[in-house]
């Protein structure tokens, strides 16, 4: 029998684990985001495309708008560290940095080479509190928006 999609599962031979990941706050030492809690968080950079189509030929036109970014991180609500870091970061004029510091481990053949993402001037626009009875846990989310994505591979 073959694939569906008419694709087989090419594996490269090459695994890596993520568990040297690290994410700070603000450029700050005060602001680590060490004891944290945070769970889970998630990024997203782009930029708005409008597409134009011209009725009287083929041409397609792209009006592109300026790159904008999102970020938001989810956490366990333990202590005050992680309210500091919103507070912090609820300064429009003195908006901070979320850097990503993912360095990959190597396994069967694969390279280790780091990669480090920067949120510039990230700016917290909203929070939000949850608790279940499952666990009784209080969580907390925090939004943020920014302005540009640094990348040390490019």
């Amino acid at each position: 029998m073959g694939d569906v999609f008419q694709q087989g599962p090419k594996f490269s031979g090459k695994v890596f684990t993520a568990a040297n990941f690290k994410m700070t706050f603000g450029g700050r030492g005060d602001l680590s985001g060490a004891g944290a809690m945070v769970q889970s968080a998630n990024l997203r950079y782009a930029q708005n495309v409008n597409v134009i189509r011209e009725l009287t030929s083929e041409l397609i036109y792209y009006v592109v708008a300026l790159p904008q970014g999102a970020a938001s991180f989810r956490r366990f609500v333990t202590d005050a560290n992680g309210i500091k870091i919103i507070a912090a970061m609820s300064d429009p004029c003195n908006a901070g940095d979320i850097s990503f510091e993912y360095q990959r481990n190597a396994r069967c053949g694969g390279n280790g080479e780091p990669l480090d993402l920067k949120a510039k001037s990230a700016y917290c626009n909203a929070v939000n509190y949850s608790v279940s009875v499952a666990d009784y846990n209080l969580a907390e989310d925090a939004s943020f928006v920014f302005a540009s994505l640094e990348s040390s591979a490019v």
